[in-house]
């Protein structure tokens, strides 16, 4: 049988033997690392049986089709035990559930998403590290059908499978609500069994598990039959799933094939006794299935399932499902390919492919923001997902999100916070000299931060060579090939990247064919481009104007009041800080990071303090360029946070009402 073949749905009889597990396999399991923040499962005092043998599990084979009536799935000699396991325990919530056409679940989806959290290769097939990360995967992506990500041999083997982008659409449709870590306590696990219908588990296993005692087909004696031995020779760590107990031990449902098993004649299921249970096992999870809801995405969701959130940053991951097809993630100017948040090239070609090929009826207006808000990436994704939903309800459009200083600035965070409490010991929290101590103790560091951000700009923004672009160029260079209006929102530091991208299309390279490629590209980013509003941009008045000025005129001429610079009134940015800080980041970033002059002015101050409005006039360099205000949220405080401006709700929300009306009249048009 091929690896990850599943028995039960596939018409398969019960009684057909399937390959055993060979010792090629390896699982490349550990132990679960320590994580304060795992949500630990409290069990209830509801009464207990002597015995939980699950129903649904109590006939060997349907009576319809003498299949087994329930998932027994193969890995061979593949290490993905993880992903069959977990694979198993959602279709065993899927058919308790009763959901209609409950499609057995891809664990190739599962175990190749726990590899990326992970950090590793998803086309090595050495194992997964630990249960959490199957579980993390899970959480932040999803799964699929097994039939449209299925293993290895069987992929060579289809004609015609989806794409990933169709494979991850189709996995929002089953994700993860809740899940908790269980305790090795006995009365735990068996509360867990009774009350969530089986456990994720993982342990260390022995030659037992291979005895003849444990095949579907064995000799052995009735009090056997079906249960594991314990034996002293050891194999290494398994995943599998715990469905029951008995008075004598657990009910295992394995990835082994159809072979393994027979404990009450049934394939698939072994008796692992509580004294190897103790010995061996590992670690455990239990979950809940999320229910899916597409109109919940003013919620924001938490790593333990949705909840309200009024705050403007939440310190919960979102999941990834929740904004896939609609974010790139970069760092150091480059995809980042691994973790929670992978993105890639590839990815990015799929989204504005699926566009493009959209008939005109269908294609909506892109909203393409480049974040520069100085938040860390969690918090950045969390904003981000909860601004999709008011995208598309306010303006319906198709919104887009560039993240890539973020990783820095969550890496950056923790040294600058250290700096700041060292100019707060130095000279007391109340001194008049606190804002120039803290500008001095953090300049250094504050430097090597500001240079590592220009850098990702340039490594991001620019223009090399056909095929070698960099990572947001080419994501610019995309969506304005889409035929589709683009709509820009450029926060903050984002302006530097804009602004590399920009002025890499103008530049002269030295090289007729490149030029004239550049040249192209331009025409097509600038009459792509429908609107651009910038919010609070970390730059000075002489970069902004000749990297901005020309889409800025452009737009003036052909589309009126389609340009627009947000920026704080006066009176609110004289309440902005930052911890001890009696100013605003910009005020660090350009006194302290860059250290200049106290004279020198960005374009994100106020107006009052850039000047910026003598320039936007009839004649000026960035003719046409309305300015809007940003005021706090909520008026009145002493002091207000810098993010109280990147992320200012009124601020966005104007935004896109604007937005919807350009729609509403360019529909009239």
């Amino acid at each position: 049988m091929n690896d990850g073949a599943l028995i039960g749905s596939t018409g398969q009889p019960a009684g057909q033997r399937a390959g055993r597990r060979t010792a090629g396999w390896h699982s490349g399991l550990s132990r679960d690392p320590s994580d304060l923040r795992d949500q630990i499962y409290t069990p209830t005092l509801r009464l207990l049986s002597p015995e939980a043998d699950p129903g649904g599990f109590a006939a060997a084979a349907c009576p319809a089709d003498g299949c087994p009536s329930y998932p027994i799935r193969n890995q061979g000699d593949a290490g993905t035990c993880v992903g069959q396991a977990l694979a198993n325990l959602i279709d065993i919530h899927r058919r308790r559930a009763n959901v209609a056409n409950a499609d057995p679940v891809s664990p190739q989806m599962l175990y190749l998403m726990a590899r990326r959290i992970e950090g590793r290769e998803t086309s090595a097939d050495t194992g997964v590290q630990s249960l959490r990360s199957a579980v993390k995967g899970f959480y932040h992506f999803g799964c699929c059908p097994d039939r449209m990500w299925p293993d290895p041999v069987a992929q060579a083997a289809a004609d015609d499978l989806p794409s990933e982008v169709e494979r991850f659409k189709s996995a929002r449709g089953v994700t993860l609500g809740a899940y908790y870590r269980v305790r090795p306590i006995l009365n735990d696990y068996h509360n867990a069994l009774v009350e969530a219908d089986g456990i994720l588990v993982s342990a260390e296993i022995h030659a037992g598990w291979q005895d003849d005692a444990v095949s579907a087909f064995s000799v052995a004696s009735a009090d056997r039959r079906g249960r594991i031995p314990v034996s002293s020779r050891g194999l290494g760590a398994h995943a599998f799933v715990i469905l029951g107990y008995t008075s004598e031990g657990f009910l295992v449902l394995n990835s082994w094939g159809a072979d393994w098993g027979g404990f009450r004649d049934r394939p698939g299921i072994a008796l692992w006794k509580y004294e190897d249970w103790a010995r061996n096992v590992m670690d455990a999870w239990v979950l809940r299935l999320g229910v899916p809801a597409p109109e919940a995405f003013q919620y924001s969701v938490g790593d333990q399932g949705i909840s309200f959130g009024g705050a403007d940053i939440r310190a919960g991951s979102t999941a990834c499902h929740q904004l896939l097809g609609h974010f790139a993630h970069l760092d150091d100017g480059v995809h980042v390919e691994r973790g929670s948040y992978a993105t890639s090239r590839d990815y990015v070609a799929q989204t504005t492919d699926r566009l493009r090929k959209r008939s005109k009826r269908d294609r909506k207006p892109v909203l393409l923001s480049v974040s520069g808000s100085l938040m860390g990436m969690k918090d950045a994704f969390d904003f981000e997902a909860r601004r999709r939903q008011c995208v598309e309800d306010i303006c319906d459009m198709y919104p887009y999100a560039v993240l890539w200083c973020n990783d820095l600035i969550e890496s950056a965070t923790p040294v600058l916070t250290h700096l700041f409490s060292t100019a707060v010991q130095r000279v007391g929290p109340h001194s008049d000299r606190l804002n120039a101590e803290i500008e001095k103790v953090t300049a250094g560091i504050g430097r090597a931060f500001w240079r590592e951000i220009e850098r990702a700009a340039r490594t991001a923004g620019r223009h090399v060579t056909k095929g070698t672009d960099g990572a947001a160029a080419e994501i610019f260079d995309r969506f304005a090939a889409a035929r589709t209006p683009l709509h820009l929102v450029i926060e903050g530091a984002g302006a530097l990247l804009m602004a590399e991208y920009l002025e890499s299309l103008n530049s002269d390279t030295g090289n007729a064919a490149e030029n004239r490629r550049r040249k192209k590209l331009a025409e097509r980013f600038h009459a792509a481009v429908a609107s651009i509003d910038l919010i609070a941009p970390v730059m000075e008045a002489p970069r902004f104007q000749s990297a901005f000025g020309p889409l800025i005129r452009g737009l003036s001429v052909l589309k009126p009041g389609r340009a627009t610079l947000w920026v704080p009134t006066r009176p609110f940015e004289e309440r902005l800080s930052i911890d001890h800080y009696a100013g605003s980041m910009l005020d660090l970033v350009l006194y302290s990071f860059q250290g200049r002059p106290r004279d020198a002015r960005l374009v994100g101050m106020s107006r009052q303090r850039s000047g910026i409005a003598q320039l936007c006039g009839a004649g000026g360099a960035l003719q046409g360029l309305r300015i809007g205000p940003i005021r706090p949220r909520v008026p009145g405080r002493r002091r207000y946070e810098y993010h109280e401006v990147s992320i200012n709700l009124a601020c966005h929300t104007m935004i896109l009402r604007h937005l919807a009306r350009i729609g509403e009249a360019g529909a009239k048009q």
